[in-house]
């Protein structure tokens, strides 16, 4: 007998007066085959797993010292003041930025970014909005800097700004890059009992690699 594989078929066909015809066909495939769909589907799913780097919050693999850079010569007994009144920002309350009214901080100039998974692969199209973060030796405050007549960036002391979120660092769960652009920084933060409650916010941060050691530095005590 003929052994016939099971991705083949047989079509017999008799013309009149001609012998018997015997065709072997491959019998098509809808959709593909599992395991090019389970390519795929990994494929896909490793892609979004490549976008973002995670980044060591507690800096031990880059030999991070414990002293944190905002505790550096901070008058305790007049700071101490100071730094209760920046815990009890509210977002909507007008600041200005300077060392009396944050003592000791770090500021940085970024720009938000709204970003989503349909927008991340074209970054020229991102919506962006100017921002200042203050990493105080126990928050993290995002300011929007009150805009100057001449259209110029506001400095980054002594300008107005309006609080638009203040988080105690220890509410600072991960912090990522974005792979294809490095200056972008993923914050997460904790927004409920478990793990995976997570709220994000993303900026593109002038000065990333002091603002990721400072971070570092400052969450030591947290550890």
């Amino acid at each position: 007998g003929i052994k016939i594989p099971n991705d083949t078929a047989v079509k017999l066909t008799r013309g009149a007066g001609r012998p018997l015809t015997i065709t072997y066909m491959k019998k098509p495939t809808r959709g593909g085959s599992l395991t090019s769909k389970m390519r795929s589907g990994f494929k896909s799913v490793g892609m979004a797993f490549k976008k973002e780097q995670e980044i060591d919050l507690s800096g031990a693999k880059h030999g991070i010292q414990e002293e944190s850079p905002v505790e550096k010569g901070v008058d305790t007994d007049k700071d101490a003041l100071a730094n209760l009144r920046v815990g009890g920002l509210k977002k909507g309350d007008v600041v200005v930025t300077g060392m009396e009214q944050f003592p000791g901080a770090k500021i940085f100039r970024c720009m938000k970014l709204k970003m989503s998974d349909e927008n991340v692969q074209r970054m020229s199209e991102i919506p962006s909005l100017p921002r200042i973060i203050i990493v105080t030796k126990d928050r993290l405050l995002v300011l929007q800097a009150i805009a100057l007549d001449d259209g110029l960036p506001p400095p980054l002391l002594n300008s107005q700004a309006t609080v638009k979120s203040n988080h105690h660092l220890s509410e600072l769960s991960r912090m990522t890059l974005l792979k294809k652009d490095p200056d972008v920084v993923t914050l997460h933060y904790r927004d409920g009992p478990s793990e995976k409650d997570l709220r994000r916010r993303t900026y593109r941060v002038d000065c990333k690699d002091d603002f990721i050691t400072t971070l570092q530095q400052c969450l030591q005590r947290f550890r």
